[in-house]
């Protein structure tokens, strides 16, 4: 027959494994948490940072006004560009279907 003393053992070898899981759960809880607030002062200085360096409004006002002109010269140009581009096909058709004609002839 068996002890009373191992019949009472196994079950506190279980107890104390099932601790020891718990144990290494909250301290690998614990480590997250502490790189996660790690990672939240560097945001929140990042934040203070650029909130120390902010833009004034004439400087937005500056850049906004420099991409407009850009983007004016760009479709005046690809207007342009366009123009050109019909005036080549409309000659290539009129020199295409004119050689027809001629052919017919």
């Amino acid at each position: 027959m068996a002890n009373d003393s191992e019949i009472n053992s196994f079950p506190r070898m279980w107890e104390r494994a099932a601790l020891a899981l718990l144990a290494f759960i909250v301290s690998c809880l614990f480590i997250f948490y502490q790189g996660q607030r790690e990672d939240f002062k560097g945001l929140e200085e990042k934040v203070f940072t650029m909130q120390t360096n902010k833009v004034s409004k004439e400087d937005l006002k500056d850049v906004v006004a420099s991409l407009n002109s850009k983007m004016d010269a760009m479709s005046s140009n690809l207007i342009s560009r366009s123009g050109q581009d019909k005036a080549d096909v409309i000659r290539s058709f009129e020199m295409y279907f004119g050689q027809t004609k001629n052919n017919r002839r």
